[in-house]
């Protein structure tokens, strides 16, 4: 049982390792999304990293963000339609999809979709940051 979940722990450690490197590429980035962003936002750098003693800080801060502990949970995401079912400690599950465009910039955008649940204008976002390149982490809300 261990070894098949391997791979699922090297998928989930990579696209949280992607999420603190490329998520900067991609912030940085912005200047094809300037006056035309998606839904007209204009998104701007959040992590700025310069050195690896910055990679390890961010990502240790994404794992308390993300996570709300100092590292990563012991429970695995469980594979399920395509995705990733992540089960939460209090009883809810989240499912989450990672889409790779034709042509990737290397880069990644962590795409939340809200209370709403996956809408078309969650469609169009991530159909717009794929043409763009982007490698796409959508994460669902639990009770979606």
């Amino acid at each position: 049982m261990r070894c098949q979940r391997l791979p699922i722990l090297w998928f989930f450690l990579g696209a949280l390792a992607m999420a603190a490197v490329g998520l900067v590429v991609a912030l940085r980035l912005t200047g094809w999304f300037a006056g035309r962003g998606v839904s007209g936002a204009e998104l701007r750098p959040v992590i700025r990293i310069h050195d690896e003693a910055d990679v390890e800080a961010a990502r240790r801060a994404l794992i308390a963000f993300i996570f709300g502990a100092p590292e990563l949970p012991a429970t695995l995401p469980e594979p399920a339609d395509g995705g990733l079912l992540v089960r939460l400690p209090n009883g809810f599950t989240s499912f989450s999809t990672v889409s790779v465009p034709d042509a990737p910039n290397d880069a990644l955008v962590i795409y939340h979709t809200g209370h709403e649940g996956f809408t078309g204008r969650d469609r169009a976002a991530i159909r717009a940051f794929l043409e763009a390149g982007y490698t796409v982490w959508r994460l669902d809300m639990p009770l979606v």
